[in-house]
């Protein structure tokens, strides 16, 4: 799993996502950047779904920064949204999701959708906000057994 790795790759180009796992916290920090294509996109949900399994299916949230992807290509998108689906069967309740772009936002927001439903996904406009958010899911998370 890659935890708090740099956005770039050993030949210096640009890393397309970032992925950091805090377990205690139970939320998974996701960072996607640029123009994913289909090969970054399967090294990216086989990480992440590798971090969503180390809840043993345990609620757990996510934040997704997507504050510079553009729009996807269909099989990018495509395992996007089989990814997210594995993680929403597994225990994730709710993504906070960033995004900066008009296009991204509604391709994202729609592939979250067709994923597993509108409510566990939410917009928000800043990481700060999206931080607010989950913490206030994650005490009502504590709240439980």
């Amino acid at each position: 799993m890659t935890a708090g790795l740099p956005l770039l790759t050993a030949a210096g180009g640009c890393r397309m996502y970032e992925l950091r796992n805090d377990v205690p916290g139970r939320t998974m920090y996701v960072t996607l950047r640029g123009a994913m294509r289909a090969e970054e996109m399967r090294r990216f949900t086989a990480e992440l779904e590798a971090a969503c399994d180390v809840y043993g299916g345990r609620p757990h949230l996510c934040l997704a920064d997507m504050k510079g992807l553009t729009v996807m290509d269909p099989e990018a998108a495509q395992l996007l949204r089989e990814s997210i689906a594995y993680t929403r069967r597994r225990g994730v309740v709710l993504c906070a999701h960033v995004v900066d772009s008009t296009l991204a936002r509604l391709q994202t927001l729609r592939i979250g959708i067709e994923a597993s439903g509108p409510d566990a996904t939410i917009d928000c406009g800043s990481v700060e906000e999206a931080e607010r958010v989950l913490a206030h899911t994650r005490r009502q998370l504590e709240k439980e057994p």
